[in-house]
């Protein structure tokens, strides 16, 4: 009975499911770009929920880049964060560049308190 109610939602579930559950870590720029292509489209459904929380048109103009990234943290006592994605910048044209692929590592111990912040490299 079960089974043959979700039989027919099986691919819905999994499209829906699998953006939320990337692996941090990929070993190819075609296994990147789809964690990307994921992001991308969780964070337009999200924003399409709640068009207050989407990423101003504004900011996206005068971007000179992008990274979308997949990153796992974990800590107590020792910490570890891993991660890969994709970065593209802003040609002098407006044009993007093709994807280059990206990763983050490091870990951490002792008693930890944190924060993080982008930054923009001051150099094109």
């Amino acid at each position: 009975m079960c089974s043959s109610l979700l039989q027919p939602l099986q691919p819905y579930l999994t499209g829906t499911l699998s953006r939320w559950l990337n692996f941090p870590v990929s070993g190819s720029l075609e296994d990147d770009a789809y964690k990307a292509t994921n992001i991308l489209r969780t964070f337009m459904a999200a924003s399409r929920l709640e068009p207050e929380r989407q990423l101003p048109a504004s900011v996206l103009r005068g971007a000179r880049g992008l990274a979308l990234m997949s990153v796992l943290r974990v800590g107590a006592g020792w910490s570890a964060t891993v991660g890969t994605g994709l970065v593209v910048s802003r040609q002098l044209d407006g044009s993007w560049s093709p994807p280059c692929a990206a990763a983050c590592y490091g870990v951490g111990w002792g008693a930890q308190i944190g924060g993080e912040s982008p930054f923009e490299h001051p150099h094109r």
